[in-house]
């Protein structure tokens, strides 16, 4: 072998040695490492841990029928474990531009702008999706709600018991229970209450979606902030309250959900039941 054949077995034969050499340590720091510890999530929360899923949409924007059929998708309930509490807000601020939409209100672009000061972003969008009042992303983007989805799963914020008392023409008794109030909350929670409606829609005669008709589920007809609950509070919460059923809501469509939010927009605990 001449001496520059052996130059290059030399050479092949050390970069094998300090090749082995390394997966060794490595394998062997690997090794040191605490195996951590995972939990399915159909196991994790037994009953289902909710998930409150908020929804900035509007008939007036031409990306949001896509955001809409995800949120009517979640409704369905596609993952085990997990109570999933949609809730459609139809902003205002599209008025203006060539469609009113009968579902909208200036409270819920007001309740975007205030998520967007807290969640320090330079501006809202349609379709906007909110998870828990913790995490935004764009509605439509299915990949995301799902991994955010689990990822608040994951909290195991308390489930709040909804129950209809009684069903009047008009108005609605409620009972609000929460055995166990939430630890974790650092300024004083409130109460929200809303009324969701399934199976609406619109033939849009104008703006960016004319000519289309569009559906929509869990649009919320009603947002209220029923109470506010001390910090220092350390019993169960049972509350008692009503809600007004309008005459042009479908009954048969309706929800009722309950949820505790925090002065920094995060959601503790929630829960939900038909009115039917």
């Amino acid at each position: 072998m001449d001496q520059r054949r052996r130059w290059i077995f030399l050479s092949l034969t050390v970069a094998a040695v300090v090749a082995w050499a390394l997966s060794q340590q490595m394998a062997a720091r690997s090794s040191q490492v605490e195996p951590v510890e995972t939990v399915p999530l159909e196991s994790a929360h037994q009953g289902g841990a909710p998930v409150v899923v908020e929804l900035f949409t509007s008939e007036g924007c031409s990306s949001c029928p896509p955001a809409d059929r995800l949120l009517a998708e979640l409704a369905e309930q596609p993952l085990e474990g997990i109570e999933i509490i949609p809730l459609s807000l139809h902003v205002d601020y599209w008025d203006r531009l060539g469609w009113k939409d009968p579902f909208s209100s200036p409270r819920f672009s007001e309740r975007q702008r205030r998520y967007g000061e807290l969640l320090s972003l330079r501006n809202v969008y349609t379709p906007q999706m909110v998870v828990d009042g913790r995490r935004e992303f764009v509605g439509s983007d299915r990949t995301r709600a799902l991994r955010e989805i689990k990822a608040a799963a994951h909290r195991g914020n308390p489930e709040i018991d909804v129950e209809v008392l009684e069903r009047g023409p008009q108005t609605t008794a409620l009972s609000i229970r929460l055995d166990q109030m939430p630890r974790d909350y650092k300024s004083p929670l409130k109460l929200m209450l809303a009324v969701t409606e399934n199976g609406l829609s619109s033939n849009v005669a104008r703006g960016e979606n004319s000519g289309r008709h569009l559906r929509h589920d869990a649009v919320v007809r009603l947002l209220q902030s029923k109470v506010r609950i001390p910090e220092d509070k350390q019993d169960a919460l049972d509350y008692r309250t009503s809600v007004q059923i309008e005459s042009d809501w479908e009954r048969s469509q309706l929800r009722i959900v309950a949820f505790l939010q925090d002065g920094q927009g995060a959601i503790h605990a929630a829960g939900s039941t038909a009115l039917q």
